[in-house]
């Protein structure tokens, strides 16, 4: 089914795309990690200062449950298909 293929792959992208905007964001860490740049490599977790706000947190879990989601339903559908030929 043509819709299904175009939700796998704009599903199969996400995560590429995110790990290119964090690349983006933080490039002279990026360059870091090859020790490239003029920055040194911090590998130590930090809370943003200030405090990202609720609205943009609760988008991202939502961004993450719209990826989440379809991979959850096919899961179970190829779980059910193989319990049905198991029989």
């Amino acid at each position: 089914m043509p819709v299904e293929q175009l939700v796998h792959s704009f599903v199969e992208m996400l995560p590429l795309t995110g790990l290119g905007f964090l690349v983006l964001l933080h490039w002279g860490q990026f360059l870091a990690l090859f020790g490239l740049g003029n920055e040194s490599a911090r590998f130590s977790f930090a809370l943003k200062q200030p405090p990202l706000p609720l609205s943009y947190t609760l988008a991202v879990v939502a961004a993450i449950l719209f990826n989440v989601i379809p991979f959850t339903e096919e899961l179970l559908r190829g779980l059910r298909a193989q319990a049905g030929r198991a029989k």
